[in-house]
């Protein structure tokens, strides 16, 4: 007899994450992709408007749970873009899902909503996880905060990016690995609750560090931080050198987080990171912040 799969709706299904995690959903659960626009796909899409609770609630009817990932992303757009696409769309998404009786709603927010300074995708994510737990008591919508995700693709616009002077930035942040991210969004539908969950990789870092792994073997050209004060003026790039540090809740979902530096170096490396993860060296930083089992390579002349 032929096993029944969830079907699950995916918002923003063809965004950075949406990428990586349809094609995990689809070997387990029918999948239908709300889309504006027309695609050609192995996968079953829905053309309409999360702005519209119509087109909204046509996609959900007869899905068994939904994932949310469809946000504005761009800092720079007026509020009202960011108002229809992540505010009245995770309302449209959340009514709509309760109107049709669906079990569960995973909504992926951002750990931007911790930010000092607001810009408009703040204030957005911010609104959108006060529509969410007014959703709280109806049924169970949990709620996801990665920080600044990155896969290998990034990896490589960070690494190339650094061939070029910039300020040493400061910041320390907890970033993701993509597949991490995927991982918990798939535990999430299993055994999420109704909850807040910060999603990050093993440990903190600076940023610095994270563009240096990322340039290896050679090294950023970075510039005096005093560089960096003018660029302040704006909200967006203050916004990206805040501090954004906690601790991560991937545990509770039952996924291990990710080792930055070793991930990095996996990504970059193949099967040669370890030898290439052991020549790397970290002179100058907070050893509590240095990868787990790290050590400097030998210096010349010694064993």
């Amino acid at each position: 007899m032929a096993v029944l799969l969830v079907k699950i709706l995916v918002t923003g299904g063809t965004g950075y994450v949406g990428r990586e995690l349809v094609p995990e959903l689809m070997k387990k659960h029918e999948v239908v992709v709300l889309t504006r626009r027309k695609l050609k796909a192995d996968f079953e899409t829905f053309r309409g408007n999360i702005a519209n609770f119509k087109d909204v609630r046509a996609a959900i009817k007869g899905c068994d749970a939904v994932v949310h990932l469809a946000v504005e992303s761009n800092h720079s757009k007026p509020w009202k873009y960011h108002y229809l696409t992540t505010v009245l769309g995770t309302e449209n998404v959340l009514r709509a899902a309760r109107e049709e009786s669906a079990d569960k709603v995973v909504h992926v927010s951002s750990a931007a909503v911790l930010a000092k300074t607001q810009t408009n995708y703040v204030r957005a994510k911010v609104e959108a996880e006060a529509v969410v737990r007014r959703y709280w008591n109806d049924f169970t919508v949990p709620v996801l905060r990665p920080s600044s995700i990155y896969d290998e693709e990034r990896v490589e616009m960070a690494g190339r990016a650094s061939k070029f002077p910039i300020p040493r930035p400061k910041n320390r942040f907890l970033p993701v690995f993509r597949t991490s991210l995927v991982d918990c969004i798939m535990a999430a539908l299993k055994v999420g609750c109704s909850k807040i969950y910060h999603i990050g990789d093993r440990k903190e870092i600076y940023f610095s560090e994270f563009l240096r792994a990322a340039a290896f073997p050679r090294e950023p050209l970075f510039l005096p931080s005093v560089f960096i004060f003018p660029a302040l003026l704006f909200s967006r790039v203050r916004f990206f050198l805040e501090d954004r540090v906690f601790e991560t809740d991937m545990h509770e979902l039952g996924v291990q987080p990710q080792d930055t530096f070793e991930t990095i170096f996996k990504l970059k490396f193949g099967s040669d990171w370890e030898e290439m993860f052991y020549r790397w060296e970290r002179p100058g930083q907070d050893s509590n912040l240095r990868p787990p089992g790290f050590c400097p390579a030998p210096r010349s002349g010694t064993r």
